[in-house]
This record gives C-alpha cells, structure tokens and sequence, in this order.
C-alpha cells in the first residue's frame, strides 16, 4: 500500500468518526416531544401487536 492510500484512509476514517461525533452530540441536545414524536411511532408500528387486544409476547405498551 503506497503512502498517498494510508493518507487516504486515515483521512476518511477520521472524518467518518467526526461526522459520528458530531451527530451524537448534536442529537444529545434536542428536547423530545413525547406526544410529537414518540407516541406517533408507537401508534404505527408498535400498537397493533402490543395492544390489549393483542399482546404478542405478552408485552403490552398501552399501560
């Protein structure tokens, strides 16, 4: 492997764990919405096999 190709990992390597860095802090900072954000994922993927109607292993989200 020539110089200019470890150059190029390293390079892309430490610009692909900056860009994970600064995502996370980012994200870390936001307030979350419950009923804006997280109850509507719930309602769509979750709700029609957890519900009390249906409880697919035995688990329940609606309580």
């Amino acid at each position: 492997m020539s110089v200019r190709q470890v150059w190029c990992l390293w390079f892309a390597f430490i610009a692909f764990v900056a860009d994970g860095l600064m995502a996370t802090r980012s994200r870390a900072d936001e307030v979350v919405d419950y009923v804006l954000e997280v109850k509507p994922l719930f309602a769509k993927h979750c709700q029609s096999c957890h519900s009390p109607v249906r409880q697919k292993s035995g688990f329940r989200i609606d309580t």
